[in-house]
Protein backbone atom coordinates (compact mmCIF):
# COMPACT_ATOMS: atom_id res chain seq x y z
CA UNK A 1 0.00 0.00 0.00
CA UNK A 2 1.28 3.48 -0.77
CA UNK A 3 1.55 6.40 1.65
CA UNK A 4 -1.75 8.00 2.63
CA UNK A 5 -0.56 11.53 1.83
CA UNK A 6 -2.05 13.09 4.96
CA UNK A 7 0.44 15.16 6.95
CA UNK A 8 -1.69 16.53 9.78
CA UNK A 9 -4.03 15.35 12.52
CA UNK A 10 -6.91 13.45 10.94
CA UNK A 11 -9.78 11.22 12.08
CA UNK A 12 -12.17 9.99 9.44
CA UNK A 13 -13.13 7.43 6.84
CA UNK A 14 -10.40 6.35 4.44
CA UNK A 15 -10.43 3.99 1.47
CA UNK A 16 -7.21 2.20 0.67
CA UNK A 17 -6.74 0.68 -2.77
CA UNK A 18 -4.23 -2.04 -3.61
CA UNK A 19 -4.08 -4.45 -6.54
CA UNK A 20 -7.58 -3.60 -7.65
CA UNK A 21 -9.14 -4.16 -4.22
CA UNK A 22 -10.53 -1.59 -1.78
CA UNK A 23 -10.75 -1.50 2.00
CA UNK A 24 -12.68 1.23 3.83
CA UNK A 25 -11.80 1.93 7.47
CA UNK A 26 -11.40 4.69 10.03
CA UNK A 27 -7.97 6.30 9.78
CA UNK A 28 -6.47 8.23 12.68
CA UNK A 29 -3.32 10.31 12.10
CA UNK A 30 -1.72 11.84 15.18
CA UNK A 31 1.60 13.19 16.37
CA UNK A 32 3.78 10.74 18.30
CA UNK A 33 6.20 11.40 21.14
CA UNK A 34 9.02 12.22 18.71
CA UNK A 35 6.80 14.76 16.84
CA UNK A 36 6.38 12.44 13.85
CA UNK A 37 2.95 11.67 12.42
CA UNK A 38 1.66 8.14 13.08
CA UNK A 39 -1.28 6.36 11.46
CA UNK A 40 -3.74 3.98 13.08
CA UNK A 41 -6.40 2.07 11.15
CA UNK A 42 -9.46 0.72 12.97
CA UNK A 43 -13.12 -0.23 12.69
CA UNK A 44 -13.83 0.80 16.31
CA UNK A 45 -16.31 3.60 17.02
CA UNK A 46 -14.67 4.99 20.16
CA UNK A 47 -12.83 8.18 21.10
CA UNK A 48 -9.58 8.61 19.13
CA UNK A 49 -7.48 8.86 22.30
CA UNK A 50 -8.74 5.41 23.35
CA UNK A 51 -7.80 3.94 19.95
CA UNK A 52 -4.28 5.41 20.23
CA UNK A 53 -3.90 4.16 23.82
CA UNK A 54 -5.07 0.62 22.94
CA UNK A 55 -2.95 0.48 19.80
CA UNK A 56 0.17 1.60 21.68
CA UNK A 57 -0.50 -0.95 24.42
CA UNK A 58 -0.79 -3.81 21.91
CA UNK A 59 1.99 -2.70 19.55
CA UNK A 60 4.52 -1.57 22.15
CA UNK A 61 3.89 -3.59 25.31
CA UNK A 62 6.13 -3.10 28.33
CA UNK A 63 8.84 -5.69 28.69
CA UNK A 64 9.11 -7.03 32.22
CA UNK A 65 12.29 -8.69 33.43
CA UNK A 66 12.35 -11.22 36.25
Amino acid sequence: MKKVGIHRNFDGDYTAKSRGKKAKFRLIIHRGKDKEYLAKGTNLDVNRSIVVKWYNKVRTPLHHTS
